[in-house]
Formats: structure tokens, C-alpha cells, sequence
């Protein structure tokens, strides 16, 4: 998974998290095959977002789709398996609210898979 520059550290004494926002299609209408998401860090103690954790296999390591990750007005594209792809693109599509994101955990993105630390 190329994962340049698309994580700020966590801060263990804020007891932080990242959360994956997948915007809507609307805010890209003429890419629609393709999803746009950001990544954001919340403490747990101040939480006032919903989010939904995602659960799934992470299936083989062979990486074979691409989301593109916005941070800081730029896109960053990140690969990933099929299966954790279809479950966002599926996610994006059934999420009718076109006035934000849906907000969702998913290990294999809202974890540095390399730091093994934060692992």
C-alpha cells in the first residue's frame, strides 16, 4: 500500500484515532468511478462524530485497486485489496447524504501499516 505523507502522527495522550471520510460522488462528478476520501485523527475523549468500523478479511496481499486519499489539496493515491475497495465503493454509493462524508474505520487505512509501533 503506498501510504506517502497520508498520516499525521497520533497523539497517545489525546487517545487519537483516524477516521476515513469517503466523499460523496457528487463532489466529483466527472470521476465517478473512482473514490476520494480524507483521513482525519480524533481523540476518543471528545468524539462527537458517528462512524461505522468496517470489518472484513484482508484476503491476499496483492493489491489491486486505488482510492486517491485528499491531504492538503493534493491527492495522494492509495492502493489497496479488492475486497476493502468494493466495501467502500459500495459504501459511497448507498451513502445518500451529498452534503458530507460517511465516516468509517477501516484497519488496513486508519492504521500506519508501517509503523509497527502504532500497529
Amino acid at each position: 500500500m503506498d501510504t506517502r505523507s497520508i498520516y499525521e502522527p497520533l497523539d497517545p495522550s489525546r487517545n487519537e484515532i483516524r477516521l476515513l471520510h469517503i466523499l460523496p460522488e457528487t463532489f466529483f462528478p466527472d470521476r465517478p468511478d473512482d473514490i476520494f476520501c480524507t483521513i482525519k485523527r480524533i481523540s476518543l475523549q471528545d468524539a462527537k462524530d458517528t462512524y461505522k468500523a468496517l470489518s472484513y478479511s484482508w484476503g491476499t496481499k496483492i493489491a489491486v485497486k486505488q482510492i486517491h486519499v485528499c491531504v492538503n489539496g493534493s491527492e495522494i493515491p492509495v492502493t489497496l485489496q479488492e475486497n476493502l475497495y468494493q466495501a467502500l465503493f459500495h459504501l459511497r454509493d448507498i451513502h445518500e447524504d451529498i452534503s458530507g462524508p460517511f465516516i468509517v474505520w477501516a484497519d488496513a487505512l486508519c492504521i500506519n501499516q508501517s509503523d509497527d509501533i502504532e500497529k
